[in-house]
């Protein structure tokens, strides 16, 4: 796991470009702080100024689906790649009461006040609340909003 940081904190101590991270850490951004975060093979985070982010844990790969990449969004704006088309991989984004799942694409995200407003770009993405309602993205609904443990879906324009 690799970072390129500006104005970056891991673990509360300056991250230094090149760094690596491990599950259990948290990476914050100050008002003026950028990230860039590359897990995995193909899968990158940046991350807005006033952003937190922990990383949970990577989760192995079965017979039937790829490695997860587990986050949580406490706070903040990112912007999730997941991989590329010849070989897409899962990241998994907790926040909000519930979590969204991106596949392959592109997730923009935006968190506070428990709550995880998620916007897919590409790929293949869906989110589940705490309550087990689950909601597929598609083209025509590409945004889905986390709260309290429920789910709503949203419109995003595009």
């Amino acid at each position: 796991f690799a970072s390129g940081a500006d104005g970056v904190l891991i673990n509360r101590q300056p991250a230094v470009p090149g760094m690596s991270i491990k599950p259990g850490d948290t990476i914050t951004t100050d008002a003026s702080g950028r990230a860039r975060l590359t897990f995995m093979d193909n899968s990158t985070l940046y991350l807005a100024g006033n952003t937190q982010v922990q990383f949970l844990k990577i989760v192995d790969a079965t017979q039937t689906r790829a490695q997860v990449l587990v986050l949580s969004i406490d706070q903040g704006v990112g912007r999730m790649l997941a991989g590329d088309q010849a070989q897409p991989e899962i990241t998994m984004i907790r926040g909000g009461g519930g979590a969204a799942v991106i596949e392959g694409g592109t997730l923009d995200m935006v968190s506070s006040n428990k709550r995880l407003v998620t916007v897919m770009r590409s790929g293949k993405s869906s989110c589940r609340a705490a309550n087990s309602a689950q909601l597929a993205m598609t083209e025509k609904q590409r945004a889905c909003i986390l709260s309290g443990g429920n789910v709503q879906i949203g419109r995003a324009h595009v």
